[in-house]
């Protein structure tokens, strides 16, 4: 997992990469923008390891034993955004599209067990990242409040 968020780092760059075309300047929105996607990558690439690590889990106990170091950054996460939203770094529409991650992985946690589908989890996390990517274009274009 760990190369997979070093190399995360490197393509959420392109978010900061944008800014900085788009305005010529790379400063702290740019590395906000950075933050922010590799934030949501890091995610979902530890929420696809929990689940392919505990596919084999029966019962919420399991899930939470498994799953307590990504239930740890889910709780840093919420802090993270909610001080950052607090502070007017963050769009409100932005951590509206982190609660969805946080929602699903809460979801999943509570849920019965079934078979692991790989591919509906690849589609769904996809699903997960165009509404994020739309959310995250919307917050800055048409910023509320």
């Amino acid at each position: 997992m760990n190369a997979q968020l070093t190399g995360a780092v490197a393509l959420s760059s392109t978010a900061a990469g944008a800014y900085y075309l788009a305005t010529g300047r790379f400063g702290p929105v740019a590395a906000l923008l950075w933050s922010v996607n590799w934030l949501f990558a890091a995610d979902q690439i530890h929420f696809v390891q929990l689940r392919i690590h505990s596919a084999r889990a029966t019962t919420t106990w399991e899930k939470v034993r498994q799953g307590k170091g990504f239930l740890l950054h889910q709780a840093f996460t919420l802090f993270l955004l909610g001080w950052a939203w607090r502070a007017g770094w963050l769009p409100g529409l932005l951590v509206v599209g982190f609660g969805l991650l946080i929602a699903r992985a809460f979801a999943w946690f509570l849920e019965p067990p079934r078979p692991l589908r790989v591919h509906r989890l690849g589609a769904s996390e996809l699903v997960y990242a165009i509404i994020f990517g739309i959310l995250f274009i919307a917050a800055y274009h048409f910023p509320i409040g």
